[in-house]
């Protein structure tokens, strides 16, 4: 059901929502760090997990990572790839790979490549392409780049929030859905 794609990311944003409005940076935000709770027979419920690699960010704008081995690079956004370091909308880099690997139906981003040869095609603009599993749906290829267009700018002060990430997907779902 392509619905359910709409709604847990929804409901992911929503969440990130809650997290960027207490100042939190989760980190690591990752499909693998996203649990689905069945609520009954036909709704469920997206939750953030594994905070382990969150930082408040009350009284400052950025974090500098001092330990760069065993970064999730395939989720790290292009500016932490080249500064170490993060910002609250680190996340929303975050999230437009974490909305590729659902609609690619778990498949892993950037997959087969060398990590360095990777990392320099993504600092040279390439992004994920919206994922073969989802072709025959047009409607849901154009919704996958509008979000990821607002998730993947270069520069971190011009991504969109995960507030405007919401709205967007609210255009794409029902009263009940929401």
């Amino acid at each position: 059901n392509t619905r359910l794609f709409i709604q847990w990311g929804y409901g992911i944003a929503k969440g990130m929502e809650y997290l960027s409005s207490m100042k939190i940076m989760h980190g690591d935000l990752a499909a693998r760090n996203i649990l689905i709770s069945n609520l009954d027979s036909e709704n469920y419920l997206a939750k953030i997990t594994d905070f382990g690699l969150s930082k408040d960010f009350y009284e400052k704008t950025s974090y500098l990572k001092q330990d760069r081995r065993n970064v999730p690079w395939k989720w790290m956004d292009v500016d932490f790839l080249e500064t170490s370091i993060f910002t609250m909308s680190s996340d929303v880099w975050s999230f437009g790979v974490v909305f590729w690997e659902m609609l690619s139906i778990g498949r892993t981003p950037y997959a087969g490549g060398n990590a360095n040869d990777t990392i320099k095609k993504i600092k040279a603009g390439f992004r994920l392409p919206p994922p073969d599993e989802i072709s025959q749906f047009q409607w849901l290829v154009e919704h996958y780049k509008e979000v990821t267009q607002m998730c993947w700018h270069p520069k971190p002060k011009q991504r969109s929030s995960f507030s405007n990430l919401v709205q967007t997907f609210e255009t794409y779902l029902t009263s009940e859905e929401k």
